[in-house]
């Protein structure tokens, strides 16, 4: 199947048929699992003042990412037992609040589903806010693409197709409730540049600009790989020829009328000081 891909720095994000986020040499999964809320009960002993406290864990991967997770609250003295979510390939990383606070602070890495919490802490590492009720990506993505510090996935439809976006920077941390853009038609291109997002559809071409989004043109993009890149200058094919953005313009639409097309592949090649368009079309007149 096909893979779709974006880069920001030094990191490679693709989708599709496989998915994953390249960095250097190391190839790590795309998504880090969120952490459900533990389950905390009241204890005899230790020296916890009376009040409430917020309890959380995150799942921890090998390279390091913490995901997403649900807290849960007690109003307890003395011990607080907390039964903490475990799961393979991550390390469960607790993290609480002092008595009436507001901000969790990391506590310990467990070794085991169970926890005693006896005594005050005063961690020093606080949980990102981002983290709290941070979702992972949902299954099924196919395009891709990495916007205002971003990541952007979509899961194509037949009438309609949501884009999640993550928080910023935080690539693997989606508020999968609110941050989500639904897009009419099925989603073939996603391209941005310092000025925008483009997202072609099989219908349409819109842009996405500081989270608001205008439809280009009324015709769509075909399927495959449809985009290129000279410099700063987006470029990519859509039904009726060759595109630019931002700002939208057709490049070829004055000169000929091409036939759609089913799928497409661009690219840009520099020959000496000229640079040229390439696109390889199939199915043509079946787009």
């Amino acid at each position: 199947g096909a893979i779709y891909w974006d880069e920001i720095g030094d990191k490679v994000f693709f989708s599709g048929a496989a998915s994953g986020e390249i960095e250097y040499s190391q190839v790590r999964p795309l998504r880090v699992q969120m952490a459900p809320a533990p389950l905390l009960e009241e204890s005899a002993g230790g020296t916890l003042a009376r009040g409430i406290y917020r309890v959380a864990c995150v799942f921890r991967d090998a390279w390091g990412r913490e995901g997403g997770c649900l807290s849960a609250s007690i109003e307890a003295q003395g011990t607080i037992r907390i039964t903490a979510p475990m799961a393979s390939d991550y390390t469960t990383v607790l993290y609480a609040s002092a008595v009436d606070g507001d901000v969790l602070f990391r506590v310990a890495d467990l070794s085991g589903p169970v926890f005693l919490l006896e005594a005050p802490h005063y961690g020093a590492t606080p949980l990102s806010a981002e983290q709290l009720a941070g979702y992972h990506l949902p299954a099924g993505t196919e395009q891709i693409c990495v916007y205002q510090g971003r990541l952007y996935a979509a899961i194509p439809g037949d009438t309609q197709t949501p884009i999640y976006f993550s928080h910023p920077f935080w690539f693997h941390l989606f508020d999968a409730l609110s941050d989500v853009l639904i897009v009419p038609g099925t989603v073939r291109m996603m391209a941005a540049t310092s000025a925008g997002m483009v997202i072609g559809t099989d219908r349409a071409i819109w842009g996405y600009v500081d989270g608001i989004m205008a439809r280009l043109a009324d015709y769509g993009v075909p399927e495959g790989s449809s985009r290129g890149y000279d410099d700063e200058t987006l470029y990519f094919w859509t039904q009726r020829g060759f595109a630019t953005a931002f700002p939208f313009a057709n490049l070829t639409y004055d000169n000929f009328i091409n036939q759609p097309a089913q799928r497409v592949a661009v690219g840009v090649s520099k020959h000496g000081t000229a640079d040229r368009l390439i696109a390889s079309l199939s199915g043509v007149g079946n787009g």
